[in-house]
C-alpha cells in the first residue's frame, strides 16, 4: 500500500465517522477521529512511526455495541493497511 492509498482509506474513515457523529449524535466517536487526524498529518509529514488508529474498531464496537456496521469495517480496514504500510516503508 503506498501514501497515498491510505490517506485515501484514512480521509475515507474520518468522513464515514464525522458523518455518523452529526447525523446519529454520537459525540464519543471524536476521540477516534482525533487519533484518525493525528495519523493523517504523521503520514503526510512522513512522520508516521506506529500505528496511531490500533484498536479503532474494536472501541468503536464496545461504545457503540456495532460489529457488522460499516465504520468498524472501515477502521478496521484503515488499521490493517496501516500496518501493511509500516512494514513496507520503516526499518
Amino acid at each position: 500500500m503506498n501514501k497515498k492509498e491510505l490517506l485515501l482509506k484514512i480521509e475515507h474513515a474520518i468522513k464515514l465517522m464525522k458523518d455518523e457523529k452529526v447525523n446519529k449524535n454520537k459525540g464519543k466517536l471524536q476521540e477516534i477521529i482525533d487519533s484518525f487526524e493525528r495519523a493523517k498529518i504523521r503520514l503526510n509529514n512522513n512522520e508516521l512511526t506506529f500505528n496511531a488508529v490500533r484498536g479503532a474498531a474494536r472501541i468503536y464496537a464496545d461504545i457503540y455495541g456495532y460489529h457488522t456496521d460499516i465504520i468498524p469495517e472501515c477502521l478496521y480496514d484503515v488499521e490493517k493497511r496501516m500496518d501493511e504500510f509500516l512494514k513496507e516503508n520503516t526499518q
